[in-house]
Order: structure tokens, then sequence, then C-alpha cells
């Protein structure tokens, strides 16, 4: 069988699609080196802040809490049907008589 030797237009046609073959498997690996070296360490440290933040206003919140809260069970059983007395306490009135402007 004899062969058929490509056209120029095949020969540029076969050298530019090896040639995009290249430049897209070189984009990939930028891409793919600037994800694991910026983005994903950028990403991974402001989401170890806010568990941080997260776990802190949790601690706060136990060491400025009551430590002897009861459990709901308990108040439900045990003081379900008493109820909360109000406290009255006095208001005081200020009553202020505006005075005239004089220069």
């Amino acid at each position: 069988m004899k062969q058929v030797k490509p056209s120029f237009f095949q020969e540029v046609s076969s050298k530019y699609k090896a040639e995009q073959k290249k430049l897209n498997r070189k984009k990939f690996l930028l891409k793919t080196k600037l994800t694991l070296t910026i983005i994903l360490p950028v990403f991974i440290v402001v989401l170890a802040v806010k568990v941080i933040q997260t776990f802190l206003q949790i601690k706060m919140r136990e060491i400025f809490t009551d430590h002897k809260v009861k459990p709901v069970e308990e108040l439900q059983t045990k003081e379900a049907g008493k109820p909360i007395p109000a406290v009255m306490t006095p208001v005081e009135k200020e009553i202020i008589k505006p005075t005239p402007y004089t220069n």
C-alpha cells in the first residue's frame, strides 16, 4: 500500500493540535499548583480561625454561666405548677420644670 503524504494544511493542523494540547496541560498544571500552594492553605487558615473563634465562644459561655443549671426534665417536673412571684419596686419620678432663657 502506498503512503499518502499529508498536505501542508494537515501538517500545520496536527502541529497546532499538539501544541494546543501541551499548552492545555501546562495550564492545568499551573492551576493545580496555584490551588495547592496558595488558595488551599489560605482556606485552611481561615477555616481554622473560624473554628478557634467558635471554640473560644463556647468556652467563654461555659466559664461565665452558672454551673448549677438544672436539667430541663427537673424544671418541668418540680417547678411546672409553681407561679413565679412578681417583685414590685417603686418608680422614682423626676419632674423637670422649664426655665426661661435670658441673656
